[in-house]
């Protein structure tokens, strides 16, 4: 890569022409047809094309040669950011570091890894089960030693202006008139929460409550036996679905439209009317419903801690 290249603005992130004519290049014997014909798959976020299609053959060797400006010795990694809104989005990118790293077999080396900034059909995947027992073991993630027969309930609170259970205290409330569930209501902010905390809170809850937002890829480091209940997924009905699918947790959303009662039609600032956008109360009767359902669900998997019956669900 040459002296000309010069950083783009985040706001070209996507951008095609991000490296022009003689910015990027080597000393090799390079098929030209062959590269450009790469373009056919290329795609921002599943491709590498457009950041190498403008890849020439040089004439000189630049190590040989003493034409380079750094020598870099340990392995690189390049890796894409999807995006760095949020979790979810962050772990589309660390999977994919992570599978690298398990096909190469090179956890225990010593490796750079850069930043680029600028599933149908499969349930229970081992690999992101692997990547799940991964972090929570390099993390020393643990299972606390809880009482025998308690289902142990997290309730995750939004602290932003959409999806907020407007009825929250409602519902926890309700929850808690069973003498069997331990429920406790979280808030994932993490300058009030750390990352350590939250997993641990996360990989000691058998069932997980949230509105449909990032907050829920914490659904990767549920115990197996746990379910994933999607209070409501805001028309966005495969996100979490299929997230949970390929974790192989059991996954729950909202089942009774008539029965969840939206604030308003919702206000995205440039598309209008729009379900994320607004915040929703929902009734309780049928909130318990599904909660029990789920309770049924953690007591009845094969690897559930606690195998007497619980004739009170």
């Amino acid at each position: 890569m040459t002296k000309g290249c010069q950083l783009k603005l985040r706001t070209c992130r996507y951008n095609e022409d991000f490296f022009q004519d003689g910015e990027i290049g080597g000393y090799c014997d390079l098929n030209k047809q062959a590269l450009l014909a790469e373009g056919e798959h290329k795609s921002p976020l599943q491709s590498w094309f457009a950041e190498l299609q403008t890849y020439s053959q040089l004439n000189f060797h630049p190590i040989k040669d003493g034409r380079c400006d750094l020598i870099i010795e340990k392995p690189v990694y390049f890796v894409k950011l999807d995006a760095g809104v949020n979790m979810y989005h962050h772990f589309c990118d660390f999977v994919n570091l992570y599978i690298t790293q398990h096909i190469n077999n090179s956890f225990s080396m010593d490796v750079n890894v850069v930043m680029w900034d600028t599933i149908a059909g499969c349930s229970s995947t081992g690999l992101l089960k692997a990547f799940s027992q991964h972090v929570l073991h390099r993390l020393n993630i643990t299972q606390e030693e809880t009482k025998v027969g308690k289902i142990r309930i997290t309730l995750l609170a939004r602290s932003t202006t959409y999806r907020k259970i407007l009825n929250q205290d409602e519902l926890v409330n309700a929850m808690k008139t069973m003498f069997n569930f331990d429920v406790r209501v979280v808030d994932y902010k993490y300058r009030e929460m750390g990352f350590l905390d939250q997993l641990q809170v996360t990989h000691n809850t058998d069932i997980f409550i949230g509105m449909h937002g990032a907050g829920l890829t914490h659904l990767l480091f549920l115990p197996d036996w746990a379910v994933i209940f999607e209070l409501y997924n805001c028309e966005d009905y495969r996100c979490y679905m299929d997230l949970a699918r390929l974790r192989g947790v059991h996954y729950m959303t909202w089942e009774r439209e008539s029965k969840v009662f939206p604030q308003d039609k919702g206000h995205h600032p440039t598309v209008g009317d729009h379900p994320k956008f607004t915040n929703y109360s929902f009734d309780v009767e049928e909130f318990m419903r599904l909660v029990l359902l789920a309770a049924e669900k953690v007591v009845q998997h094969p690897k559930w801690p606690y195998k007497q019956k619980h004739d009170e669900l």
